[in-house]
C-alpha cells in the first residue's frame, strides 16, 4: 500500500493497493471529506503476488511481484503511468526478493532489505547494514519531511533507521545507526511489525500484530518523534469490520489521515 500525489495532480493524494489473490492493484482518490473512492477496480490487473509499490517523480508507479520467496530469478517489477497503462514489465528481473515495500526517488529504488537499485541501469547500488544478525524488517517509508526511514525489530525493541538517499553509504557497505530504538514495545501477543510511516511533525506510526495468519490482531501505535507512545488502538475481532489483520498503513498529511490495509476485515 502507498500512498502518494499522482503525476497529473488535482489536488488529491491517492492510494494504490495491492491485492495478491486477485492478481491486481487498485487506485483509490482521498476525497476531500477524507473518504476514499476507488477509480477503476481494472487499474492494473495480471498481477503476479504483487507486494510493493512505489511513485517516483515524474507519476510513475513500480509494483513489485513476489514470483518466488526462495528463487529470486523469478521476481520482478512492473513500471506503469498513474493511469494503470503498462510502460515496462520486467525491471530488475531476477535481481532481488521484493519482498514487501519499496520507496522510488530520483532514479533509486530503496528496498527494506537495505538495499539499492538504479533504475536506468537496473543494476544493483549496493546495501546499507543495520548492525544486527537477526531481525525483522517489512516496510520501508518515505516521511513527510522527504527522508526514508527504515524499521526493524530486534528482541521486542523497534529501531528506526534514517536511510541516506546518497548512493555512497550503499556502495561502502556502511553500518547505520538507528535514529530511535523503542524497547519493549513488541511484547505479549504482538510479535511483528506489518506497517510503518511518519507524519509531518515527526511522529511514527507503526501496526503491530500476532505472528501470523489466520491469526493477525493488529494493534496500531502512535510514536512521538522520542519513542513515546502517544496513543494506541487495537482490533482483535474477525467481524468483517474495523482494521483487523491489517498488513499496510500509509499517513497522508493532505488529509490528516492514516490509511490501514486489511487482509481480514
Amino acid at each position: 500500500i502507498t500512498a502518494a500525489v499522482c503525476g497529473t495532480c488535482d489536488c488529491h493524494d491517492y492510494i494504490y493497493l495491492n491485492e495478491p489473490s486477485a492478481h491486481k492493484t487498485h487506485k483509490f482518490r482521498i476525497n476531500d471529506d477524507k473518504t476514499l473512492t476507488e477509480l477503476n477496480a481494472n487499474w492494473l490487473t495480471g498481477t503476479q503476488n504483487a507486494h510493493s509499490i512505489g511513485m517516483d517523480g515524474n507519476g510513475f508507479v513500480y509494483v513489485g511481484e513476489i514470483g518466488s520467496y526462495s528463487d529470486p530469478s523469478l521476481n520482478n517489477i512492473r513500471k506503469v503511468t498513474c493511469d494503470g497503462e503498462l510502460v515496462e514489465d520486467e525491471l530488475f528481473l531476477g535481481l532481488s526478493p521484493i519482498l514487501t515495500n519499496m520507496v522510488v526517488y530520483d532514479n533509486y529504488i530503496a528496498t527494506p532489505d537495505g538495499k539499492l537499485y538504479d533504475i536506468c541501469t537496473e543494476t544493483l547500488v549496493g546495501q546499507v547494514n543495520f548492525g544486527f544478525t537477526n531481525y525483522y524488517r517489512w516496510d520501508i517509508s518515505k516521511g513527510e519531511d522527504g527522508k526514508i526511514y527504515q524499521p526493524i525489530t530486534v528482541l521486542g525493541t523497534l529501531h528506526i533507521f534514517e536511510i541516506p538517499k546518497d548512493p555512497t553509504p550503499y556502495i561502502n557497505n556502511v553500518t547505520l545507526t538507528p535514529i530511535l530504538s523503542v524497547p519493549g514495545l513488541l511484547s505479549g501477543s504482538l510479535k511483528q511489525f506489518n506497517g510503518f510511516d511518519r507524519d509531518e511533525f515527526g511522529n511514527f506510526y507503526v501496526v503491530l500484530s500476532t505472528a501470523s495468519a489466520p491469526t493477525l490482531q493488529t494493534t496500531v501505535v502512535k510514536l512521538s518523534p522520542t519513542g513515546t507512545v502517544l496513543a494506541t488502538s487495537s482490533d482483535n475481532i474477525d467481524d468483517a469490520t474495523g482494521y483487523y489483520g491489517t498488513w499496510g498503513l500509509r499517513y497522508s498529511a493532505m488529509s490528516g489521515q492514516v490509511y490501514l490495509s486489511s487482509v481480514f476485515d
